[in-house]
């Protein structure tokens, strides 16, 4: 199952070609400038907006997707629209038009009028950027927003972003479950990776694990997979995701033989002599790999699960 999230913003801000080593964090009364304008002395100015995130809570996760939506206030030119997104290398403080943040990997661009203006949301998809991110454990991630280099003179394509909205990330994810090898039994015996491996008769189709998973809601619906495979054929598995330690066993499938004396094995349909002790024998055939035997008037009962305590393990 997947979760929608935000991550926490770290810093949002931008830089004024004006006042070059000048940087100007977001406030929540100031529209946030992405544009070209003149001041009353007529001087010029030029606006980028730089947004940093933090990713540390998605270490381990799996990113599903991740956009950026942007929220205009204000338009110079409704009929104009050119909007590009960088992701950058990360900063924690709000760049200066002298030192900006630097540029990695536009991102993507919007070069269509506006449809609902002016308070039209623009949507980025950065998804393959948070993926890297998280990926390469990097706890933060910067995007640059800007007006493409041939229109960014023009006051026409000028916005003005939401104070306190104007710059958002989303994600979708999912924690991965995890195996807890503390918790791993073969026919109710512990795993082990050592020498004499336990020997498992009737049960040793019964393999138990315990996954978990950290994501609310999700650890009901946790499901597993096991592999077993031939020791001396590692090939001939079955697929199992993700991987616990490996558990070694050993089980013989050849059943043993089985003679009695006063109980003769029946050919006539008829039961033995009612309350007369029965005695049976049972051979390995001389193999000497033979362990010992277990047996049952209907199912093997060496074992029994529990539901008791925190893992309802076999006893």
């Amino acid at each position: 199952m997947t979760h929608g999230d935000s991550p926490p913003a770290v810093q949002v801000g931008w830089t004024d070609s004006a006042t070059p080593k000048k940087a100007y964090p977001q406030d929540d009364d100031t529209n946030v400038p992405l544009r070209t304008w003149q001041d009353d002395s007529g001087k010029s100015h030029t606006s980028r907006v730089y947004a940093t995130y933090d990713l540390s809570a998605y270490e381990g996760k799996k990113i599903y997707s991740a956009n950026v939506f942007l929220q205009k206030r204000s338009v110079a030119d409704c009929s104009k629209r050119a909007v590009e997104i960088w992701r950058t290398k990360p900063v924690t403080s709000t760049p200066t038009w002298n030192r900006p943040a630097a540029p990695l990997a536009k991102l993507g661009e919007i070069l269509t009028p506006v449809q609902f203006c002016p308070g039209a949301t623009i949507t980025f998809d950065v998804g393959a950027a948070v993926q890297d991110a998280v990926a390469h454990r990097q706890r933060y991630i910067t995007f640059e927003i800007r007006v493409p280099e041939q229109h960014e003179s023009d006051a026409s394509y000028s916005r003005g972003l939401h104070p306190y909205r104007g710059v958002q990330l989303s994600t979708q994810f999912n924690s991965m479950p995890q195996i807890d090898s503390a918790h791993l039994y073969n026919g109710g015996l512990p795993c082990t990776q050592l020498k004499p491996y336990p020997r498992i008769g009737g049960f040793a189709r019964t393999l138990q694990a315990v996954g978990t998973d950290v994501d609310e809601y999700d650890q009901g619906s946790v499901t597993t997979e096991v592999a077993i495979w031939p020791k001396a054929n590692p090939d001939a598995r079955h697929v199992y995701s993700p991987w616990s330690k490996k558990c070694f066993f050993t089980h013989d499938r050849t059943a043993p033989t089985v003679t009695s004396s006063n109980y003769p094995a029946d050919t006539t349909g008829e039961w033995g002599p009612a309350g007369v002790p029965g005695i049976f024998t049972f051979s390995g055939n001389r193999n000497k790999d033979v362990a010992g035997f277990e047996y049952s008037w209907s199912e093997l009962g060496a074992h029994a699960c529990s539901a008791s305590g925190d893992y309802g393990q076999w006893e």
